[in-house]
């Protein structure tokens, strides 16, 4: 095992903050931007170019007089798109796994600066021919959580816990270990969706550059349209994600490196994993939908970051539009790793809740329980049936704005999620062409309490040691299987891509079971090749067309799992007709899925006579799991003398 050299100095306690929405009902006002709403247009209605600065609407190409008649008439006064970035109609690209896919046209999503009521704008242009959806541009803000300083000098104990401080040893992600087979490869950008990061910090390389240059890449500005994305939270919220990511690791000098990220290196270049940021938090600590959305559209399509950390939550009405952007991101493969949220509630909380699309993650204390109020807290670790796994989310150290003193105690599911993000780059340091589903599932067979799963614990927390053991270790044999069928059931929501028909989605689940006899219950991921069922949560025509087969949590068996899709049933949205199953009816359904682990040696139960007369003939069969045989033996035995 590697040993760690790092020295920790003792501060003033700092506070802890993780994003979340300002309000939860569409109906009040201080939940979204009170001049702005977001609106998506089939293609053909405006002719807007790429990268532009949002114009007046007079000077906005509408190609159809009718709709630009009914902007100015509902107090349209600006136009500018959402994805600055995105060039208009669906593109081809290469993923990571070597798999040529399409991509969603994302130019036709807009943002409007109104003078009238959102809230009764918003629904008079829903009604308009060739639109998509309306909605508010939701605001969003940080809740601030007290630290509870349970240090008098901070430690990284969420890295390798000993017991310091009567913690409970080896309640931690077995850093130490999993830096034995990896410290994090320069070759995979992270990105860290957040209010930007500190980088004139010494622990997060002290420069800012071009990739593949600076550990820190040139990253956006999202609230300022600009490249320079620096931190300016008080709180340091982006610098303290970003430390646990990828601070710089085994280079204590005495003075300025202080504390060791994930993927960090090892004291020497390259110094692991890019990171890079992405600024969608404004100094006062409100964010937009629009904003967040367009932040994750840039970084996961536009910049091929292989993971997303996204520290962020919001209880806002569910949005199209960022759900267009996380479908967007899962399609081109990017690892999307989310915060659960910190208000002790099984509530859904935003992206954390687009479970099949990201990795949602709860925080754990130093002796491995969930953080609830009942444990002294003023907060508590959401919980929900999307939740994947957990990870240290109390009085962890590590850095802080150079202005604010460099390093500083962090809490809550913001600091739990990086760990996730972290391990997820260690696993692409190793296998850098898995798939998401792949990644997902060596996270999900890490936990601790693996194959058990449950809304409040997931699977536990991670080990990442355990897994990368299991992507890497010797004996491993994969089996690739397909299944068809299954029993549908309704999940009563709808998706209204602006095709002229609805979809209600409808989740299919099949049991299968496997002969392979392994020594442990394997590790289980679909495949999208091979599958006909779809994703969960699509926003758009193209994305009904995207491909999914995903593992019921907790069904992991040694020898079966469940499996599950998803299928729509389709109706003219005028009038309700039923047009049939989309794309298949369910007995129809086909999954692609894939296991891992090791074989049980073989054996062989041999059954026959016990004894033999003289010269007779025996017959034993010898038996093993797949094969029989029928052995026959003449017994001859030599007299003696």
């Amino acid at each position: 095992m590697k040993s760690l050299r790092f020295c920790l100095f003792g501060m003033a306690a700092l506070f802890q903050v993780i994003v979340s929405i300002r309000a939860s009902a569409y109906a009040q006002s201080s939940s979204f931007v009170p001049d702005e709403i977001i609106v998506q247009f089939q293609d053909g209605v405006i002719d807007f170019p790429v990268n532009s600065a949002r114009k007046l609407l007079s000077e906005t190409n509408i190609l159809i007089p009718q709709i630009r008649d009914s902007l100015a008439v509902n107090g349209v006064l600006e136009v500018g798109r959402v994805f600055r970035h995105a060039i208009p109609h669906d593109t081809l690209k290469t993923i990571r796994t070597g798999e040529r896919i399409r991509i969603a046209d994302a130019s036709q999503i807009y943002k409007f600066k109104i003078t009238g009521d959102v809230l009764k704008t918003a629904p008079r242009l829903q009604r308009l021919s060739l639109v998509v959806f309306a909605e508010p541009n939701y605001l969003g803000s940080e809740t601030i959580i007290p630290n509870d300083d349970h240090f008098a000098q901070g430690n990284q104990w969420g890295l390798h816990n000993t017991g310091q401080f009567g913690y409970t040893v080896n309640v931690d992600v077995d850093a130490p270990q999993a830096w034995d087979i990896s410290t994090g490869s320069s070759n995979v950008l992270i990105g860290v969706i957040d209010s930007g990061i500190d980088y004139t910090h010494p622990d997060l390389g002290a420069d800012f550059g071009s990739y593949p240059n600076q550990k820190i890449v040139t990253g956006y500005d999202f609230v300022n349209d600009d490249s320079n994305p620096i931190d300016d939270r008080s709180t340091s919220h982006g610098t303290a994600t970003s430390g646990i990511i990828g601070a710089l690791t085994n280079n204590d000098d005495g003075e300025d490196h202080k504390i060791a990220g994930i993927g960090g290196g090892w004291g020497e270049s390259p110094y692991g994993f890019k990171l890079l940021p992405v600024k969608v938090i404004d100094q006062a600590g409100d964010f937009t939908i629009a904003n967040l959305a367009d932040g994750i559209q840039w970084a996961a399509v536009t910049q091929d970051a292989e993971v997303l950390n996204m520290s962020l939550a919001t209880n806002a009405d569910e949005s199209n539009l960022l759900r267009f952007a996380i479908t967007e991101a899962y399609n081109v493969g990017t690892i999307a790793v989310c915060a659960m949220g910190n208000s002790n509630t099984g509530a859904a909380f935003w992206p954390a809740a687009y479970d099949n699309s990201v990795i949602s993650v709860g925080a754990i204390e130093f002796t491995g329980q969930r953080i609830d109020p009942s444990l002294d807290y003023t907060w508590g670790s959401n919980l929900g049936p999307w939740i994947d796994v957990m990870a240290p989310g109390t009085a962890h150290w590590t850095t802080a704005r150079m202005s604010l003193g460099k390093y500083r105690s962090f809490d809550g599911t913001s600091c739990s999620a990086p760990f996730v993000s972290g391990f997820a780059g260690l696993i692409l340091s190793v296998a850098p062409t898995a798939s998401f589903e792949k990644v997902e599932a060596i996270i999900r067979a890490s936990g601790t309490t693996y194959p058990n799963w449950n809304s409040a614990f997931g699977y536990g927390y991670i080990k990442m040691r355990k897994g990368l053991d299991l992507l890497t270790g010797a004996g491993y044999t994969e089996f690739q299987r397909t299944a068809t069928g299954g029993t549908a059931t309704n999940e009563n929501f709808t998706v209204n891509p602006g095709d002229g028909y609805t979809y209600k989605r409808f989740k299919v689940v099949k049991t299968v079971t496997w002969s392979e006899a392994f020594t442990s219950v394997p590790v289980i991921w679909g495949r999208r090749t091979g599958s006909n069922g779809r994703v969960k949560w699509p926003s758009s025509t193209a994305q009904l067309g995207y491909t999914y087969t995903g593992i019921v949590a907790g069904t992991e068996a040694m020898n079966s799992c469940q499996l599950v899709s998803y299928i729509y049933e389709k109706r003219v949205a005028a009038t309700g007709q039923y047009i049939g199953w989309y794309p298949v009816a369910p007995g129809s359904v086909t999954y692609a899925y894939t296991l891992r682990g090791i074989l049980n040696p073989p054996s062989v139960t041999i059954t026959g006579p016990t004894m033999l007369e003289w010269k007779a003939l025996g017959t034993w069969t010898a038996k093993s799991l797949r094969r029989q045989w029928l052995v026959h033996l003449r017994m001859a035995i030599p007299r003696s003398g």
